[in-house]
């Protein structure tokens, strides 16, 4: 009889463990799910950023031509209006990701600054 409730004792703490084991292996997959992951947007997400913004300049108040180039950087850059719209409100989703964004945004406006000095230095001028 004693080896009886021994046994039953040790099969009731096997259960216990299953039981216990699950739940924390669900609480543990719970919170691995609802951790915020990081978002570092792609060098093309900067560049076409950094395009559109350009274009935005270059053509303020005149909509019809603006929209007309944001549709032709757009399919140059091979994404769609609602892709672009999709990555760029993740983006606000992450603010830890601005600086780093941001930090790129500037790079890439440096290059293109010192590349477009280059090329006015090469030009003969008229």
């Amino acid at each position: 009889m004693a080896g009886r409730k021994k046994e039953a004792a040790n099969q009731k703490i096997g259960a216990d463990f299953t039981v216990n084991t699950v739940l924390f292996l669900l609480c543990l997959a719970f919170l691995s799910a609802c951790q915020v992951k990081s978002f570092i947007p792609g060098n093309d997400f900067v560049n076409l950023y950094v395009d559109l913004k350009l274009v935005s300049v270059q053509f303020a108040g005149q909509t019809e031509q603006a929209e007309t180039a944001r549709r032709v950087l757009l399919s140059q850059y091979k994404i769609s209006p609602s892709q672009y719209e999709k990555l760029y409100q993740t983006l606000l989703k992450h603010p830890d990701a601005w600086d780093g964004f941001y930090a790129r945004v500037l790079e890439r406006l440096e290059r293109l600054k010192k590349q477009s000095m280059n090329e006015g230095l090469e030009k003969p001028e008229l």
